[in-house]
């Protein structure tokens, strides 16, 4: 999922992971 998490970096306004990018990369 490593391709997903670089996406949702990326994608602050994504509808699954509203949380900035740093968060989005604790997951």
């Amino acid at each position: 999922m490593a391709m997903r998490d670089a996406e949702q970096r990326g994608t602050l306004n994504d509808p699954i992971k509203p949380k900035p990018a740093g968060e989005s990369s604790h997951t």
